[in-house]
């Protein structure tokens, strides 16, 4: 009694133990599931480790020795993430380690903006970090940027000029962070009716400039290129369909709720009934109109699907749904039954733990099996001069360390110019690499590898026999020259057809 007495006065007197002893719990939960998932690797992500690692290695912040050309996405998640990663031999562990502290920040700052006690904060961070979903997002900048979008919210709503540098932030870790600086600054001021204080702005100006300056003077260019790739990529109409983004935003939802209709239908009420609670808040509105906003940019665009572009509405739709849960409960247990405070926290929460659990999947999973194993075939079986084209780059590019082609462009110059066009061939022109890695069958992307496959100007290699796909080896039946010019002549014919019609 005496030893839980001075915790308590101990926690009373103390912000920051308060704030540990709360957060103990979403701590606890984010950093099992975090080690369970220790060795998760998404194909993007191993394009930045890449990038670290030649760095680390001494040879410059580039995917390719010697080709400075920037695809990091994030610049506030590569310097971070860098400089994280100085004490590790192996990569893949501060790249696991930065996304769950990034990961348990946001829950647990998420978990405060709406709630009206301890408790439901603690609830809100849990549920939250009990979402599986989330943790395919690790070794990405998916985490720090939900955390950067909490924080900016947080900070907004208690009225801290902070925001502002929370935005500058947001900003440099993903562009569409921009969406939320604007309804921000304009909420701000019709609101006050007056400018913030000139030297946060000041401040957050740096912020904001300071990565196009380290691009301008390392890449020799303002802005990575991976940013107009994925907007070429949505252009050329390859990936998606009209509406592709919301399509597989209804896959997606069935593959993290496990196809059960149930749990997306009490998700989606809840979060409706949360915002409901939450309307005569600024703050809630200002959400909506933010998704909203990151909606009609996804789709407008016909930007591809990826899976971690969706972690902005999960993510504030789970903080909606929490309040609506809670809230409900508050309802229910009103009438003096139960110490609502206290009490409820402990049946939501196990309710909560055992509804997730069953239709999220929390195994351990390393590369893609594939890939990791013909990279590694690669690496063991190619000159280390070679060079290998793909269409997807990061895991096979991580194990095999040769020079790769990215066929789409996101390492590459050139290439991701074609692919907005529509144009499949014109990287040829560019590149004629030693080796390509196709699909088989072969998917559309690949459609330049058929045809050289056919011509005779590469060959399988029939030493790797792996399900699914073929490597082609260049043959000595063209030269180079006339590689490229036969498909600088398609690309033309193809330009030209697309002019005229």
């Amino acid at each position: 009694m005496k030893i839980q007495h001075e915790i308590k006065l101990w926690a009373t007197n103390n912000i920051l133990g308060r704030f540990l002893l709360l957060a103990a719990v979403p701590i606890c939960v984010i950093g099992y599931f975090s080690f369970l998932t220790r060795n998760y690797q998404i194909d993007d992500a191993l394009i930045y480790l890449r990038y670290f690692r030649n760095f680390h290695d001494g040879l410059g912040l580039v995917y390719n020795l010697g080709e400075r050309f920037n695809g990091l996405t994030s610049p506030l998640f590569t310097y971070v993430s860098m400089s994280a990663s100085f004490p590790f031999r192996d990569l893949q562990i501060p790249m696991i380690i930065i996304s769950s502290v990034f990961f348990a920040l946001a829950a647990i700052i998420g978990g405060n903006i709406f709630s009206n006690s301890k408790w439901e904060a603690v609830f809100s961070a849990v549920v939250i970090g009990l979402f599986g979903y989330f943790y395919s997002t690790f070794g990405m900048e998916t985490p720090l940027f939900l955390m950067l979008i909490a924080l900016s919210l947080y900070l907004y709503k208690a009225d801290s000029e902070y925001f502002i540098i929370a935005l500058a932030l947001l900003i440099i870790t993903r562009s569409e962070g921009a969406f939320l600086a604007v309804i921000l600054a304009a909420d701000y001021l019709i609101k006050n009716r007056r400018l913030p204080d000139a030297k946060i702005l000041a401040f957050s100006l740096v912020i904001l400039l300071f990565p196009f300056v380290v691009n301008y003077f390392y890449y020799g260019e303002l802005l990575p290129a991976s940013a107009s790739a994925k907007i070429g990529q949505g252009k050329s109409g390859l990936w998606n369909e009209c509406c592709g983004f919301l399509n597989s935003g209804y896959v997606l939802i069935n593959t993290f709720f496990s196809n059960s209709y149930i749990s997306i239908f009490f998700f989606l009420i809840s979060s409706a009934y949360g915002f409901y609670v939450c309307s005569k808040d600024r703050i809630a509105i200002v959400i909506v109109i933010f998704l909203v906003s990151l909606l009609c940019f996804y789709v407008g665009l016909n930007l591809p699907s990826y899976h971690w572009y969706y972690a902005p509405f999960f993510y504030l739709l789970l903080i909606f749904a929490c309040r609506g849960i809670w809230r409900l409960s508050a309802i229910l247990l009103a009438k003096g039954v139960l110490d609502f405070r206290a009490l409820a926290f402990f049946p939501l929460c196990a309710l909560t733990i055992f509804s997730l659990t069953k239709v999220v999947s929390f195994n351990e999973k390393g590369g893609l099996e594939e890939y990791v194993t013909i990279g590694r075939w690669i690496e063991k079986n190619t000159a280390p001069d070679a060079s290998v084209a793909m269409v997807e780059i990061g895991t096979v590019g991580w194990y095999s360390k040769r020079n790769i082609i990215d066929i789409l462009g996101l390492v590459n110059k050139y290439n991701a110019d074609y692919i907005s066009k529509g144009d499949l061939y014109g990287w040829l022109y560019h590149y004629q690499p030693d080796y390509i890695l196709r699909h088989d069958p072969a998917w559309k992307l690949e459609e330049s590898a058929r045809i050289l496959e056919q011509s005779g100007a590469y060959v399988p290699v029939r030493q790797l026999n792996y399900p699914n796909f073929v490597l082609l080896r260049k043959s000595n039946k063209y030269t180079d020259t006339e590689i490229a010019n036969y498909f600088l002549k398609v690309s033309k014919e193809i330009e030209a057809t697309k002019a005229f019609h």
